[in-house]
């Protein structure tokens, strides 16, 4: 009796105690006037939620699991901390593609369960969200406890939204506005039905109303492209912070980069922009803080902050929650891959190059691995020429049993088979523009170099064709040159040992 009656008076003292601290710090948050906000994203998961490399068969640092562990450790720093995510979720590994294709998402689908665990506030609908098509697309957004954003994709027959545009989420007062845009960068097969508008017309009139109608205090946008304006791949990050009036920070991806900059305002302030890699190998980090002024908060320029932080060059150790959550996921997932789909009595490999670091031997010479690609595109698109990238240079099929994680390891992801008619002009015209990947040698040079600004699956290998290379002239700089029908670097050009017509 005399220990029910103790814990009892604990449990008001307790109760009385929170009320009071609790009170303590409204009063402390109303004295100062200020609100702290942090704003965490990701970008481009693509299916990464253990510490675990599926085609390499070994841990490393990147996914949900590694991200989680610095996300609490920021909560635990300031309590008033939002996790948004930037797209590209539901497809790149073998675990995406099993619970995506073969097993089709239920409530419980790996990736928005796992960022339930993790408590994101929003997420956005990158392009390869619609890789598996708008049926699958739509019950993963039905699974998840969070809204995932798009305010640019409409239906083609009627304009209207096919996704929420935005969400707002109260912290302290500040009423936080979360714009979700997607690139227009997207495969038009998976898309027919659905028009993707103009990134930055699109947030011109969200912002407005997020401002104006919404009475927002902060505004970010999570945007599933990149900074410089590119038709090709759609990246427009940069003209909204310099045009959209009332953007504080945009959150970007698509590219798979690292971008921490800052770019001038219509209004005179700076606009932080952050791109965290892929995969779960960094963490994008926004602080802002707001003053109340005359009943209004408003953001402190001069105190914004942001960072990226780097999992490669600052390791932390995997989450055991998250572990454990994506244990079933994960251990379904090597069961699938370690399926036996054929044999081989040969060795398939890639590898690097010998002579010239960090170039794998594929951009070199012919090699087994990618012989073998283009062996099986040329029967089955019953094409006389086929070209292949070298998607991973690490690639190796063992002689013996052939299992479907084989298969992933030599291209990522999946994609589709195309056939196109072409004439020797034109084919031509696009091996100039391959061997752009090659540096022009110049005198003295010991050995070839490949120019950095070209990203290494921009360059093919073909088959059924031949032509020699002179890496001592120069290569076409644009496509008026190319188009020009300069001679630049291609010459006998031949298929099967004839001379190929340049009409």
């Amino acid at each position: 009796m005399f220990k029910f009656k103790r814990n009892q008076k604990s449990l008001v003292f307790t109760l009385v105690f929170l009320l009071v601290f609790s009170f303590a710090s409204f009063i402390f948050a109303a004295d100062t006037g200020e609100v702290h906000i942090t704003i965490l994203g990701t970008a481009d998961l693509h299916g990464h939620i253990m510490n675990y490399d599926y085609y390499g068969i070994r841990t490393y640092t990147q996914g949900f699991a590694i991200v989680s562990t610095m996300v609490k450790e920021v909560r635990e720093e300031n309590p008033n901390t939002l996790l948004i995510d930037a797209g590209d979720l539901i497809q790149g590994t073998p675990l995406t593609y099993y619970y995506g294709k073969m097993m089709k998402p239920d409530k419980d689908y790996p990736m928005t369960y796992i960022m339930g665990i993790m408590n994101y506030t929003a997420g956005t609908v990158g392009n390869h969200e619609f890789n598996y098509g708008l049926d699958t697309l739509q019950k993963v957004i039905d699974t998840a406890k969070f809204p995932i954003l798009s305010a640019n994709v409409v239906k083609e027959s009627d304009g209207s939204l096919v996704f929420t545009p935005y969400t707002i989420v109260d912290v302290e007062g500040v009423k936080v506005g979360i714009l979700g845009l997607t690139t227009q960068s997207c495969t038009a097969s998976d898309i027919r039905g659905l028009k993707i508008l103009h990134p930055v017309e699109t947030a011109e009139k969200y912002v407005k109303i997020l401002k104006e109608e919404e009475n927002c205090n902060l505004i970010i946008i999570t945007a599933h492209f990149g900074l410089d304006p590119d038709k090709r791949a759609g990246n427009y990050a940069r003209p909204i912070a310099q045009d959209v009036v009332g953007v504080d920070g945009i959150l970007t991806g698509h590219d798979h980069s690292t971008i921490d900059v800052e770019e001038m305002g219509p209004t005179g302030y700076t606009v932080p922009i952050l791109m965290p890699y892929k995969w779960g190998r960094a963490l994008a980090r926004f602080d802002f803080y707001l003053k109340n002024i005359d009943g209004k908060w408003v953001v402190e320029r001069d105190k914004t902050e942001q960072q990226i932080y780097d999992f490669k060059k600052d390791p932390v150790e995997p989450d055991e929650e998250i572990l454990m959550a994506g244990k079933k996921y994960h251990e379904a997932t090597l069961e699938y891959t370690g399926t036996i789909i054929g044999t081989t009595t040969a060795d398939f490999k890639e590898g690097y190059s010998d002579e010239i670091k960090g170039i794998s031997q594929g951009k070199l010479q012919d090699t087994p691995l990618i012989n073998l690609v283009n062996q099986f595109q040329l029967k089955y698109a019953k094409a006389d020429i086929s070209l292949a990238a070298e998607f991973a240079a690490t690639a190796n099929i063992k002689k013996g049993d052939i299992t479907i994680n084989d298969i992933s390891s030599i291209y990522i992801y999946e994609n589709y088979l195309f056939g196109i008619r072409i004439t020797g002009a034109e084919l031509k015209k696009l091996l100039e523009y391959e061997v752009r990947f090659y540096r022009q040698l110049k005198d003295g040079d010991a050995t070839v170099a490949f120019d950095d600004s070209i990203p290494g699956y921009n360059y093919d290998m073909f088959k059924g064709v031949s032509f020699d290379i002179d890496l001592s002239k120069p290569a076409p700089q644009n496509a008026d040159e190319l188009a020009s029908g300069k001679q630049f670097r291609i010459f006998n050009l031949k298929k099967m040992g004839n001379r190929l017509m340049m009409m």
